[in-house]
């Protein structure tokens, strides 16, 4: 029998053993362009959460301990790539496709960064709950909602700026610029 921790809908141990910090798209993007309006928010989440990270991940008591890390998904990624690569120069230079997936990957060969692999079955199972819950679910908030199980499901926090996620009543949401935490 696995062992399953709360709001996890009965994953192996291996995969709910993952700790961090889902990030969604926009948070993503303050962080890659400088110019962005929320690049300082979102860079002094990035360093305090870090820290915070590097303290936990120290303190372990048992060296194989998964660390604490900030995560893309596919979503994620698939959406950072195509927005710097569509933006106007109003965050700085635009870039091409190939420029955009390089800055994911210098987000992704950072330590700190990690993939959240999905476990389709255990994630659709926690969309279909959200959806049950929420039959009045606009469609623009389809990526939403799938963020939103992904992170449930993985049991990580998840960071953005959107406060529409508050709807979702998940364990752990840090809305920056809006939670005094950050």
């Amino acid at each position: 029998m696995m062992e399953a921790r709360e709001g996890s809908v009965g994953l192996p141990a291996a995969w709910s053993r993952m700790r961090g910090d889902l990030l969604d798209v926009n948070v993503w993007i303050a962080l890659a362009q400088p110019l962005h309006a929320h690049h300082g928010f979102v860079k002094a989440y990035w360093e305090q959460t870090l820290a915070q990270f590097a303290q936990e991940n120290a303190a372990a008591e048992n060296a194989l301990a998964v660390p604490s890390k900030l995560y893309f998904c596919r979503t994620s990624m698939l959406g950072l790539v195509r927005v710097l690569s569509q933006t106007s120069t109003a965050y700085g230079k635009h870039m091409s496709l190939a420029e955009a997936f390089s800055v994911y990957e210098g987000f992704k060969f950072t330590p700190e960064v990690g993939f959240a692999h999905e476990n389709l079955v255990n994630v659709d199972a926690v969309m279909g709950a959200l959806l049950a819950s929420h039959a009045d679910l606009p469609m623009r908030m389809s990526t939403d909602v799938y963020l939103a199980a992904l992170a449930k499901a993985l049991n990580l926090r998840f960071v953005t700026f959107d406060r529409d996620f508050q709807r979702f009543d998940l364990p752990d949401c840090l809305i920056i610029g809006t939670d005094k935490s950050a």
